[in-house]
């Protein structure tokens, strides 16, 4: 594919406009999809995972996914809103509008100490050959972080150990580069315990129970300037 059209209502062009425009800006025709982000730089359209943590449209991820967004929008349902966030832990709270019956994670009370680990995200459309799919990922908690590092799109994805317990939330970064030769994004784990304390907080209950199912996860698709 060498190029893109992208069309929208005349009705939609204060909101619109500007986002078609960062769209075309970052149009690669033959990209490679093993390769990262220069640090320091975010894209301009960018995807990551989220989980439902209630019922009503709230959304998890990492702040680092949701940061300097113009616009948010989850495939299926529509648009979300950052109502919270808290940047030393790297945690966002997502409002999507007009959601209703959703599944959460059940983020449970109990704190697990296992280091063999499950991860379920959205890899990022270049990973999968376009689609939108929820898949899972075996990663061991390391002093280093996880390992190995999930696919691209995964940042924001749930993490849970071998009974079905939440463990935390998965956050990608870019990997410091000494030279040419890029290397893969660091996975790191934001714990369950700052997760429970961040929703406390802002006056949600964790859902209780076990396993993360596929229901629970949704797709961030972040448009900045």
């Amino acid at each position: 594919m060498r190029g893109v059209t992208i069309l929208y209502d005349q009705a939609t062009e204060g909101t619109m406009a500007s986002i078609a425009i960062a769209v075309a800006d970052t149009f690669v025709g033959f990209p490679d999809p093993n390769a990262v982000a220069t640090t320091g730089h975010k894209r301009g359209v960018d995807y990551g995972s989220a989980i439902v943590v209630s019922n009503r449209g709230g959304l998890l991820s990492t702040a680092d996914v949701t940061e300097d967004c113009q616009s948010i929008t989850v495939p299926g349902f529509g648009h979300a809103d950052v109502i919270a966030t808290d940047k030393a832990n790297n945690i966002a709270l997502l409002r999507l509008y007009g959601a209703r019956d959703l599944i959460p994670v059940p983020l449970g009370s109990n704190e697990s100490a296992a280091t063999d680990l499950t991860l379920f995200g959205i890899a990022a459309p270049l990973a999968q050959e376009g689609n939108g799919a929820v898949s899972r990922a075996n990663a061991a908690l390391t002093a280093q972080g996880l390992v190995p590092s999930p696919q691209p799109g995964f940042s924001g994805a749930a993490a849970v150990d071998g009974q079905g317990r939440f463990a935390g939330l998965v956050a990608l970064k870019p990997a410091l580069v000494a030279g040419a030769v890029p290397m893969a994004p660091q996975a790191t784990l934001v714990p369950a315990t700052s997760v429970r304390a961040f929703l406390a907080a802002q006056g949600i209950a964790p859902a209780a129970g076990n396993t993360t199912t596929d229901q629970s996860i949704v797709r961030l698709i972040c448009v900045r300037k």
